[in-house]
């Protein structure tokens, strides 16, 4: 998700994704797990491959007083091992060679990474589609559902005025912006989304309106 945190990287086909998460487990710390998001390894092409860790996770692994210095330690782990690595915000970012490219790998540090994994279990109904235009579309229906409702995509959807966290679990937050039918299969892609809000108008011709469904 960070352009091109790595220098002269490649985008990574579809079918050289299973070959990187190979390689990637094989040089990751014990104990460090990986979840997957984005669009790699579903789309034919993508500009990178996501991954969320734990905060607690990286915290244990290497520990030091802020989660700034321990992603700098998980920094130099991987430059210790000879692939280049730089850090931006909340991620750490890796080179890792595929077929003589070089694939850039995201690192992004987040509480509760397998629940926020999931929310981001997206549906790529074609090429088209961008992770970013679904959680743009939940945004908007948080909001047309209540204005003290927001959707912070790597914590959950949250009270606007108090930042409590509400929920985030896929499967309640689909009850509470879509509807009581709601499941997290509609979360999953603009054409779901727009299906799923057909009941009531006004998330209807918002939501197929604004992103030209």
């Amino acid at each position: 998700m960070s352009g091109n945190a790595i220098k002269n990287a490649k985008p990574i086909k579809k079918q050289e994704y299973k070959t990187l998460l190979t390689t990637l487990n094989s040089i990751l710390p014990i104990g460090l797990e990986i979840h997957p998001y984005g669009s790699a390894g579903k789309k034919e092409i993508s500009g990178d491959a996501d991954f969320f860790i734990d905060a607690d996770d990286i915290l244990s692994l290497f520990p030091s007083k802020t989660l700034s210095s321990s992603r700098k330690l998980l920094q130099n782990y991987f430059i210790d091992k000879h692939y280049e690595s730089t850090r931006t915000g909340n991620s750490v970012h890796i080179g890792i060679p595929i077929n003589g490219d070089i694939i850039q790998v995201d690192l992004t540090t987040v509480e509760n990474a397998g629940n926020i994994a999931y929310l981001h279990d997206h549906v790529y109904d074609n090429s088209e589609v961008k992770g970013k235009t679904i959680v743009s579309i939940w945004c908007d229906l948080a909001n047309l559902t209540s204005n003290n409702l927001m959707i912070s995509p790597y914590k959950g959807l949250a009270e606007r005025d108090t930042k409590r966290i509400i929920s985030n679990d896929p499967y309640i937050i689909a009850k509470i912006i879509i509807g009581p039918d709601a499941t997290e299969y509609d979360m999953r892609s603009p054409s779901r989304l727009l299906n799923a809000v057909s009941y009531n108008n006004i998330k209807f011709q918002h939501v197929k309106n604004t992103y030209n469904i």
